[in-house]
């Protein structure tokens, strides 16, 4: 018996089309990176220290500077005087205080506002800060024609909006009541002047 013919192949059967066997590395999605080639990477390594290390340095240099203008006074300043009048109920004073305050930054500066702080004695009856706002410079007059004896050291109102130039001085007189008689005030503890500028969060403390 004749050998059998070989079977041809099958019609549209191309060798090269034969599947092949799957690789045995699991395909890599791009937005799941396996755990352990992102700490086995050097790509997946944390920054180098230096430079990190630099520039913390230049960020705590910059708001140490920030810190320190910031956070000093831009005036210095000094009370030429002070003048207190006992009112007519005799339970609180007006208080005429001449002082003199001085630019000293290397910038124009621009009184915001203006404050009298009075300290009682010590063993007061009560010995809280008494605090208050000068009085507005329209009103200066009034209060020296109703008490003329406030007025004996008058110069012209420190005013809030003055300008004062780098390296400048300014005088005034502030006036201020506190709810005191004439002998509290006298034994006062202490009597302090606080001015403030424009972008100058530090006021300039003046005794």
């Amino acid at each position: 018996m004749p050998d059998p013919s070989p079977v041809p192949p099958a019609l549209g059967h191309n060798p090269a089309e034969e599947p092949k066997p799957a690789s045995d590395r699991t395909p890599v999605d791009a937005g799941h990176m396996p755990m352990t080639e992102e700490m086995d990477s050097a790509k997946w390594r944390l920054p180098p220290i230096l430079p990190v290390a630099i520039a913390a340095v230049a960020v705590a240099l910059i708001v140490g500077i920030f810190t320190l203008v910031m956070g000093r006074s831009a005036g210095t300043g000094q009370i030429l005087n002070v003048t207190g009048v006992e009112q007519v109920t005799k339970d609180s004073m007006l208080v005429a205080v001449n002082v003199a305050v001085k630019n000293v930054s290397k910038q124009p500066v621009i009184i915001k506002s203006i404050y009298v702080e009075m300290t009682p004695a010590a063993g007061a009856p009560d010995q809280s800060i008494l605090r208050d706002e000068a009085a507005s410079a329209v009103d200066h007059d009034r209060y020296f024609q109703a008490y003329p004896a406030l007025a004996q050291n008058k110069i012209d109102p420190l005013r809030p909006d003055t300008k004062l130039q780098p390296g400048e001085t300014q005088q005034g007189t502030v006036i201020v009541g506190f709810p005191v008689n004439q002998e509290a005030f006298d034994k006062r503890k202490s009597l302090q002047v606080l001015i403030t500028f424009y972008d100058h969060s530090v006021p300039v403390k003046i005794q």
